[in-house]
């Protein structure tokens, strides 16, 4: 079975870079990537999406966020929220930010 993979942030140096790897992983498997400036509806083969809120229905596993500070907790949380196990290459988080997306009930291992 393989493990179902969002990026956020997939348009910039590093989410490039982890959609390479994911792609060329056989245990992986890259169902949609998320960008709020992006025009086309697909990127080689895979859904893009521009709010974050449409992914809510996707079925995945993990998150992986290659964002900015300015919108990568609020992506957390929305990961936390909707069963996705958050990795999060975006640095910035205040303490308190931290603090908080720890007290998520979560049932998945994930990294801040």
């Amino acid at each position: 079975m393989s493990i179902r993979v969002i990026i956020a942030g997939f348009k910039g140096k590093m989410g490039q870079a982890a959609c390479q790897m994911v792609l060329a992983d056989p245990d992986l498997d890259l169902v949609a990537v998320l960008d709020p400036f992006e025009s086309e509806s697909e990127w080689q083969g895979i859904p893009v999406f521009n709010d974050k809120a449409d992914l809510a229905g996707v079925e995945a596993d993990v998150w992986v966020d290659f964002t900015t500070p300015a919108v990568a907790y609020e992506n957390t949380r929305f990961a936390l929220e909707n069963g996705f196990a958050p990795v999060v290459g975006t640095t910035g988080f205040t303490s308190e930010e931290i603090a908080e997306l720890k007290h998520f009930p979560v049932n998945k291992i994930w990294v801040v």
